[in-house]
């Protein structure tokens, strides 16, 4: 039976495992991702484009295996993403957050833990008492090295389940022998051996000192391997599945923080608590914005206080920045940079200074570090990418402080965009326009 007849087979089992609900809210792609996990047995490589929700293909696959137990291994500023996806997609399962290096008890009912890489080393032996069933591992790319001590212990882990699901939008950041660490994981029978895969793939160079492995060789071969062959990896574009998806998506990264209730009392003490969330969140942004990079896309990032567009002008020197120091022709020059040079793949814009009166086609993914008061300012800002002359699909990013000021300003603007429907289009917004309501 060839791939294609299996995976119509398994379409009926996959729809009623994933009930209803689940199956009408997923796009047809996500269904097919899916299978393809089923069909796989839960042990390959979804490296589709960032964006297309590979987060709950996942969870589609774990809500038809409700016996198995899973540790969700990401980067710390995935934990409360991945968390809520749970809450919204899959809330019959309530995920332990693992923290700290001081292991604790798990409960027996747990049957979800969620771990960032940093923290796996200290609780290795906990999870393996544990024993999940299947491990994943959320941006994988970050295993390439096989002599870090991150990738050691995690090679300790899968070998106690029986699956693996590997995510990452970029499997290879510079050469296929990053590649090669992640692939041996999913399939030691076709990927048995480092030096066979450098000598035909990675076009080894003795340099006199010892091999280079940084080049590429037979790359065609290398991909109908992954994807035909072993079928290991499953990878969609934006473009392959453009039909599919809305005009603007719309997703939130939520920040782990304080809890705090209180509520300001005043415009000193709420622009207290906005500086606060905005120093909590600034680690997270800029490891969110690296990994970003290694796409080879351009990214529109909106912020609202100046230290902010400091603070990322720094780390990236030689972006682009629309800011209210700039003057009208200034600010066209940055527009134009950022539009026109292909080096130039990262726009700073402040919120009420870029987030009118601009076009900034040239990407099509925006991050707002912080987020204004109206809800016109957003859709203005988004609206900046989502114009004529934009060949793609935009998705904006929002990164908020969970617990915060920040959730309460959710709220806030939420109310005023229900209301603004209401009263100019006649009409109840839709719940991707809503704040409260956006999926990672």
């Amino acid at each position: 039976m060839n791939s294609s007849k299996k995976m119509k087979t398994l379409k009926p089992y996959v729809k009623k495992g994933l009930g209803s609900s689940m199956w009408k809210r997923l796009k047809p792609y996500q269904r097919k991702g899916v299978g393809f996990l089923e069909k796989k047995s839960g042990r390959a490589l979804l490296a589709d484009e960032p964006g297309l929700g590979k987060t709950i293909q996942v969870l589609g696959y774990l809500r038809l295996h409700p016996e198995k137990k899973a540790l969700i291994v990401v980067p710390a500023t995935l934990k409360w993403n991945w968390f809520g996806e749970f809450a919204d997609w899959t809330p019959e399962r309530v995920p332990l957050i693992l923290n700290g290096t001081k292991p604790y008890c798990i409960p027996e009912d747990t049957s979800v833990l969620i771990a960032n890489y940093e923290i796996l080393q200290f609780w290795i032996n906990t999870i393996r008492a544990w024993g999940p069933d299947v491990v994943v591992a959320d941006e994988a790319h970050y295993l390439k090295n096989g002599k870090s001590k991150r990738t050691k212990v995690f090679q300790q882990i899968i070998k106690i389940a029986g699956s693996f699901i590997a995510l990452t939008g970029t499997p290879i950041v510079n050469a296929p022998i990053e590649f090669y660490r992640v692939l041996h994981m999913l399939d030691p029978i076709a990927f048995p051996d480092f030096w066979a895969f450098a000598q035909r793939y990675c076009k080894p160079r003795y340099n006199g000192f010892g091999w280079n492995f940084k080049g590429s060789s037979n790359e065609e071969e290398l991909y109908n391997l992954l994807t035909k062959k072993t079928g290991v990896m499953l990878r969609r574009r934006k473009e392959d599945v453009l039909p599919e998806l809305d005009p603007v998506t719309r997703k939130l990264i939520l920040i782990e923080g304080p809890v705090t209730n209180s509520k300001p009392k005043d415009m000193a003490e709420l622009e207290l608590a906005r500086q606060e969330c905005l120093k909590i969140k600034m680690p997270y942004v800029f490891e969110w914005i690296d990994n970003f990079k290694l796409s080879g896309a351009k990214l529109v990032v909106f912020a609202h206080h100046r230290s902010a567009i400091s603070e990322l002008s720094k780390r990236y020197p030689g972006c682009a920045i629309i800011d209210g120091s700039l003057t009208g022709e200034k600010r066209e020059e940055q527009k134009k940079k950022f539009q026109q040079d292909p080096n130039c793949w990262l726009l700073l814009g402040n919120i009420r200074a870029a987030g009118v009166g601009h076009t900034f086609t040239a990407g099509h993914t925006v991050l707002f570090v912080e987020i204004p008061w109206t809800p016109a300012e957003i859709k203005q800002a988004i609206d900046r990418l989502n114009r004529i002359g934009q060949t793609e699909k935009v998705i904006a990013f929002f990164v908020l402080v969970a617990n915060s000021i920040e959730t309460r300003m959710m709220s806030a603007i939420d109310k005023k965009t229900t209301i603004i429907s209401r009263v100019v289009n006649g009409e109840e917004v839709s719940e991707e326009e809503l704040l409260t309501k956006l999926e990672d």
